[in-house]
């Protein structure tokens, strides 16, 4: 993938033959430096993750030169599909998949949200899901990820996807609660099967349940995950 100031590919690692995920942003191309702290951040949030189901910091880097530099990052390569990639298909995830969605994408959560303080995704969509060979999920896509601060000292540069953001999180102010957000859009949208930007909105409320077929408690639990009101959302962290 590429884009004006960003570079990513798969590459092999020539000492360990492992196979890694490159991605490098080109410092010449970059809009605002708020980018360079974006990534400066991301390398530093994976240095210190250690979970099965969020991919490994193999390495970063930076290259300078007369005119330009460039910051590098090389994590764990993860070989399986998006889940976005269902999208594609005729039909929508049937519920036991997406309930897999929710306890698998919940529980990397919660090891995430139990940093004190809390490290939040931002950016949690079925395409930063990947499901490998044996069904197994990963969360990548860091590349928005921050520390929540406590609600009392403002708000945060606004990061993340049409359809998956909290109303919080559109006005800077994202928390844990707000990737409990996105987990529920992902989980509609999945059901539905299509992207949660198609889904209708009446009163900051997304209109999925007339897309989808789910059992009353699965459509139940989404809409509290969807609640525009985030203390109205099921979280248990602080």
């Amino acid at each position: 993938a590429s884009g004006r100031d960003v570079q990513s590919w798969k590459a092999t690692d020539t000492t360990t033959g492992q196979l890694v995920h490159i991605k490098e942003l080109w410092l010449e191309h970059v809009d605002s430096w708020k980018a360079v702290e974006l990534f400066e951040r991301e390398v530093e949030t994976l240095a210190q993750l250690d979970h099965p189901r969020i991919p490994r910091l193999v390495d970063s880097w930076t290259e300078t030169g007369d005119a330009t530099a460039r910051f590098g990052v090389a994590r764990e390569w993860v070989a399986g599909s998006p889940l976005s990639a269902t999208f594609q298909d005729i039909e929508a995830l049937e519920e036991a998949k997406v309930r897999a969605v929710l306890q698998q994408v919940g529980e990397i959560l919660a090891y995430l949200h139990a940093f004190r303080p809390a490290v939040v995704h931002r950016d949690l969509t079925p395409q930063h899901i990947i499901e490998d060979d044996a069904g197994h999920l990963h969360l990548v896509g860091f590349g928005g990820v921050q520390a929540a601060l406590p609600r009392t000292q403002g708000g945060s540069t606004f990061v993340g996807t049409s359809g998956y953001v909290s109303p919080e999180q559109l006005m800077g102010k994202a928390q844990p609660a707000s990737d409990i957000y996105a987990l529920g859009a992902t989980c509609a949208a999945l059901l539905a099967g299509m992207p949660a930007s198609e889904l209708p909105t009446k009163n900051m409320h997304v209109q999925f349940a007339e897309h989808v077929t789910a059992s009353p408690a699965l459509l139940g639990l989404l809409r509290d995950m969807l609640e525009p009101m985030v203390d109205c959302r099921p979280y248990d962290g602080e």
